[in-house]
């Protein structure tokens, strides 16, 4: 549980580089600024669906309580990433530059704000009794 701890407090540290990062994003050209901002997204991305799914693995593989934890705290900290509406603001603001970006930086805009749609934080408690409900309907009875 404290290696899953760690995870999520280095996501929260991720989450305030992005917020203080895309301040100085505006002024760049759009595909700058998309690959600026894709590289954090990407690297906070593979790091929380590594642990996440190592969570849910133990937690269907070895079923204690402490799995069962860890594994919910991780797809809470999973779906908040994924769902951060800075985020969202900012891959629909690089969007609109569409004509400006390659098609490979489009389509992992498009896939980013798909990844949002599952756990939107515009709703958090939704999003928590979400992850809450799938962890414990995770076990075959």
């Amino acid at each position: 549980m404290h290696n899953f701890l760690s995870i999520i407090k280095n996501f929260l540290a991720l989450s305030c580089a992005l917020a203080f990062a895309q301040s100085g994003f505006a002024a760049m050209p759009a595909q700058e600024r998309a690959d600026r901002f894709l590289k954090l997204a990407n690297a906070g991305y593979q790091a929380l669906y590594r642990v996440n799914s190592e969570a849910q693995w133990l937690a269907v593989t070895d079923v204690t309580p402490e799995h069962d934890a860890a594994a919910e705290a991780t797809g809470k900290a999973y779906a908040a990433f994924n769902g951060n509406p800075a985020m969202i603001t900012e891959a629909r603001d690089l969007l609109t530059h569409d004509k400006e970006l390659n098609d490979l930086t489009v389509r992992q805009l498009k896939q980013l704000l798909l990844n949002a749609a599952e756990g939107p934080m515009t709703n958090p408690n939704l999003v928590a009794k979400r992850v809450a409900a799938e962890q414990s309907s995770s076990y075959f009875i």
